[in-house]
């Protein structure tokens, strides 16, 4: 039994089916509960009238006579009539007429079960009429509407089983079909398939809000898989460029082809660059995990903006490009982690400075307000593509695929950068023109 409720669509046909039935159980009762009351009160009327009826004719007939005598035949006519057992006594108490032919008719007696009316054609009693409590004719009526009543009730009850049948069938077939194709494509999902997507429900509501949520998991799960695919791949390469670069100096000093004195330096560099790229990998993961941990405290921002100015002057200078600052001269306190800021001004800037020619300019601007401050990284530079900008922010994405990781860094700033100040309740981004530059804003709130 439990096998057969297994699906939805059944528990929903069962329960159409069980309404169905409670109702037509409930209507039953009520039908036929009402029925016996209407004939009882029927019956009551009809025995009235006719025990009316035969009172005044058997009082007519009393007063014209003055005794029962011969009184029988007209009783009996009365009885083939009514169709019920007609007993007469007179003010005695003595039998004058009974109707009973079988001799298995119980004999009269005061508990004999009947309706029964006293005779009065004035002040004083003359006899007293008895009429079995259920005449034939009623008995026949009785078992005739019951009949009846039960069999209309039955073809009423198979018919509305059918038509629930019907509408069941009918109704769970829209209701259970999107949710079979949601299980489908979770399997699908589950499976590896994240390219699948549920057929949207013509109409609105609960299974369309279902089939809409799901489409949205599987395409942000496929977003999530490529990115992630993506950023083995890179980190791979990242990882073989360096790797390969030590392995041919460690073997040309082995062969004693460049001097351990050249190739060291060589060697330390590509190091460091592993070490960077482990620092930058370990940021990220804690960042995605919500372990980044931020020392807050009161800072001078301004103070913070001239040192990580200051710290890129040397690759400025090499490269031609002029570093400016605006605002930075007045302090202004601001409670923040001060080193993670500052890692996120060295990298704003150096990807400025990357991205400009000789004789371009990087300008880092500083406001404030009672409740904000906003550090804004400016430059004069080639500027970003339009359909690059919405992917500066992912990971290992660089937007000209032609740097090194020496001009390029390792794609990992940017979206370090945005946790980092995610992190303090701020917001990064991004406005930039090709050929024109390239502008982040960083907003911070100034409260502990």
């Amino acid at each position: 039994m439990r096998f057969l409720f297994r699906s939805l669509r059944a528990r929903l046909m069962f329960a159409f089916l069980a309404v169905t039935i409670a109702s037509v159980g409930t209507v039953t009762v009520v039908v036929f509960r009402s029925a016996e009351r209407e004939v009882a009160r029927y019956e009551r009327l009809i025995n009235q009238l006719e025990m009316t009826r035969m009172a005044h004719w058997l009082i007519g007939y009393y007063t014209a006579r003055d005794t029962w005598d011969g009184i029988q035949p007209f009783v009996d006519e009365m009885a083939v009539m009514l169709g019920a057992r007609i007993v007469l006594t007179d003010k005695a108490g003595r039998i004058v007429a009974d109707t009973a032919q079988d001799p298995s008719e119980p004999r009269f007696s005061r508990t004999w079960p009947s309706r029964s009316l006293t005779l009065y054609p004035d002040v004083d009693p003359v006899g007293t009429l008895h009429v079995s409590a259920e005449t034939t004719i009623q008995a026949t009526f009785r078992r005739r509407l019951e009949a009846s009543l039960e069999y209309f009730i039955w073809v009423a009850g198979a018919l509305a089983i059918g038509v629930a049948i019907l509408v069941s069938t009918v109704m769970t077939r829209p209701i259970t079909a999107p949710i079979r194709e949601l299980a489908r494509c979770s399997r699908l999902a589950g499976a590896g398939d994240l390219t699948v997507r549920v057929k949207m429900p013509n109409e609105s509501g609960e299974l369309h809000e279902l089939a809409s949520a799901f489409n949205t998991m599987a395409a942000e799960l496929e977003t999530a898989a490529t990115r992630r695919s993506h950023l083995a791949e890179n980190t791979a390469h990242e990882f073989r460029t360096p790797l390969t670069n030590i392995r041919g100096y460690v073997e040309a000093i082995r062969d004693k082809v460049v001097p351990s004195d050249v190739a060291v330096p060589v060697l330390l560099e590509e190091v460091t660059l592993m070490s960077r790229l482990v620092d930058d990998l370990q940021d990220l993961a804690l960042a995605d995990a919500g372990a980044l941990r931020f020392v807050v405290e009161e800072h001078d921002v301004a103070s913070i903006v001239r040192h990580s100015v200051r710290a890129a002057e040397p690759a400025a200078t090499a490269k031609g490009v002029r570093l400016a600052t605006v605002g930075a001269d007045q302090p202004i306190l601001c409670f923040l982690d001060a080193n993670r800021i500052a890692q996120v001004l060295h990298n704003l800037i150096t990807n400025a400075v990357t991205s400009c020619r000789a004789d371009d300019t990087v300008t880092v601007g500083l406001t404030a307000d009672a409740t904000d401050i906003e550090i804004t990284v400016c430059d004069t530079g080639s500027g970003i593509p339009i359909e690059k900008q919405p992917f500066v922010f992912d990971r290992l994405y660089r937007g000209d695929p032609s740097r090194s990781r020496t001009t390029g860094g390792s794609g990992l700033g940017l979206p370090i950068a945005k946790h980092i100040i995610e992190g303090h309740d701020g917001t990064i981004e991004l406005e930039s023109h090709e050929g024109q530059g390239t502008r982040f804003i960083v907003r911070l709130p100034r409260r502990g």
